[in-house]
């Protein structure tokens, strides 16, 4: 049977409404409200990026089969929702743009500046990292390997394809939006009700499970993680959400219980596909393929909610949460960028024995590929640099 499973976040493996620092940027200037909570969860996620990147490393280390490993290898199928979370959080921030105010020529240029331009940038620097490394292509294979895998596949470096994949769904989005035509604030204007979230769910999962069949039969892709199509299902979510303002706070106040609880019902099924894909186990491609959907789009949800519930926290310890998160979530594209850097010297020292010093290890590799390259992107924040390296 012809593999179909996404590629899974690479192993040792991304907006919002921030207008200038998204990782899928939303227009400038179009009188969208900014949500603090979906800064917040873009920077609970960015922290989950550079955690699945750690453990994913971490495995390599781990004794095989003990105690340690299936900690650490749960962990790292977990942090699988970062993906589509990001995915999600995109498609609500560009369905809450007003459509009349939408210009291809602007969207398309701010996506140039902002995605196309650091995705060439960054895959040119990742692979003459690779050469500095010893790891790159022969002196006369390098134009060619820049261009394809690196540039048509994704695969300058390992976390590259993110950025492919970004670009993908720029141009889908607005095909997606054209979906909520006439509904969205327009529509309630006219007293006219949006489409039922249920209705919507269906119809995106049945049209995820078509483009998996259309692969199986016709298209035979292996790997098919930086594929948009692949994410149909949280990109129509978030469109169906966001073309109503505040239907997912609102969504959240009524169900959230039954969301835990169906992405806790989610996860336990999803995990042994998910060990068994990464032990390479006998597996159901299908039911894997399912399975991790389910989770990750349910996942995307209650993360984006219990950001919402991190707001209603006013000491003084929530106030210097949120803002930190906040930042984070502002500058995740440059910390999604610089972190493998650091992860890659980090991941050569040797790590200990002990399964507590390995795990703290975890930990302490986490704050660093978090916290160093904040603290760079803020050095160099509003510089002509920084706009050169990240596009903003």
């Amino acid at each position: 049977m012809t593999d179909t499973r996404p590629a899974p976040l690479p192993s040792p493996s991304p907006t919002v409404p921030a207008e200038a620092s998204d990782l899928l940027p939303a227009e400038r200037g179009q009188g969208r409200p900014r949500l603090e909570w979906l800064d917040i969860c873009r920077g609970l996620t960015i922290i989950l990026v550079v955690l699945h990147h750690v453990t994913g490393a971490g495995l390599d280390h781990a004794p095989t089969a003990g105690k340690l490993y299936y900690a650490v290898l749960s962990v790292n199928r977990v942090t699988q929702l970062v993906v589509p979370t990001f995915l999600f959080l995109s498609a609500l921030v560009f369905a809450l743009s007003p459509l009349a105010r939408f210009s291809w020529r602007r969207y398309l240029s701010s996506r140039a500046r902002q995605l196309l331009w650091p995705y060439v940038l960054w895959t040119a620097l990742y692979l003459g990292f690779k050469i500095l490394t010893g790891v790159g292509p022969e002196a006369g294979q390098r134009l060619a390997t820049f261009w394809n895998p690196g540039l048509l596949q994704g695969k300058g470096y390992f976390h590259l394809y993110y950025l492919l994949l970004a670009l993908q769904v720029a141009l889908l989005l607005p095909f997606i939006r054209l979906l909520i035509r006439g509904r969205g604030q327009d529509a309630r204007e006219q007293g006219r009700r949006p489409l039922h979230l249920g209705w919507v769910a269906l119809g995106g999962a049945a049209l995820q499970l078509g483009i998996y069949f259309v692969n199986l039969r016709v298209w035979h892709l292996n790997s098919v993680g930086s594929l948009a199509l692949w994410y149909v299902l949280p990109l129509v979510m978030g469109v169906a959400l966001g073309a109503w303002p505040e239907r997912f706070t609102a969504l959240w106040a009524r169900r959230r219980g039954w969301l835990l609880a169906a992405c806790a019902l989610a996860l336990a099924l999803y995990l042994p596909s998910g060990f068994a894909e990464v032990l390479h186990r006998p597996l159901n491609v299908l039911a894997y393929t399912a399975g991790n959907w389910a989770y990750t789009v349910l996942a995307a949800l209650v993360l984006s909610g219990l950001s919402v519930e991190l707001l209603r926290y006013s000491t003084p310890l929530g106030e210097k949460l949120r803002r930190l998160l906040g930042r984070l979530g502002q500058l995740s594209l440059q910390i999604y960028l610089l972190h493998p850097l650091l992860l890659w010297g980090l991941d050569r020292l040797a790590y200990p024995k002990p399964a507590a010093l390995q795990v703290l290890l975890v930990v302490l590799y986490t704050v660093l590929g978090v916290g160093l390259p904040l603290a760079f992107a803020r050095l160099i924040e509003g510089r002509r640099l920084s706009v050169w390296l990240f596009g903003r």
